[in-house]
């Protein structure tokens, strides 16, 4: 079981089948690439420079459905290339990697809470350089939705990605913890 759906099946949670949270040749540098989910909007927006909307326009908005297709896409990207996108298109919308888990986090959280309402985008910064110490193990779905939230608290409370968090199986990298939503 990976990712996104993970907060909705009630059992314990793994990343597929990697034993801890961190990906393939997760220490690769990232290159300018790109994952895409366009979902039905053709056209091409790119959300790091506001080309997004017009002013006094509403930010842009996407489903669950828009959002775990993303999450499918950055997956297979991965496991194919054996490092994560750069950048994220979301229904037409580019987005960096830490605004991509904010959205994932958030999904995350509304799939548990039966939520089917629409994530509203906001930029999140990058985070600086982390270490990951982490033991083997599985999260249960209780772990795996407070981690989400702690996420979530980190973003709103300082207006960028974590670098780590903490778990029960010690520290968490970013780019773990965007793998593992």
């Amino acid at each position: 079981m990976n990712g996104i759906y993970a907060a909705s099946d009630g059992q314990n949670l793994t990343s597929d089948s990697y034993i801890n949270t961190t990906p393939p040749d997760s220490n690769t540098t990232n290159t300018t690439n790109e994952s895409s989910s366009s979902g039905t909007n053709p056209e091409y927006n790119d959300y790091q420079n506001n080309d997004y909307q017009a002013a006094g326009e509403a930010p842009p908005s996407f489903t669950n459905e828009q959002i775990i297709q993303a999450a499918l896409d950055v997956k297979r990207f991965l496991e194919g290339n054996k490092y994560l996108p750069e950048y994220i298109t979301i229904n037409g919308i580019q987005v960096n990697q830490a605004t991509f888990l904010q959205l994932l986090t958030t999904t995350t959280i509304k799939i548990n809470n039966s939520d089917t309402t629409l994530t509203e985008l906001f930029y999140v910064k990058l985070p600086g350089t982390g270490t990951e110490t982490v033991t083997p193990g599985t999260l249960t779905q209780t772990e795996y939705i407070q981690l989400a939230e702690n996420i979530q608290t980190f973003i709103n409370s300082n207006g960028q990605a974590p670098a780590t968090m903490s778990t029960v199986f010690g520290n968490i990298k970013f780019q773990s913890l965007l793998y593992l939503y």
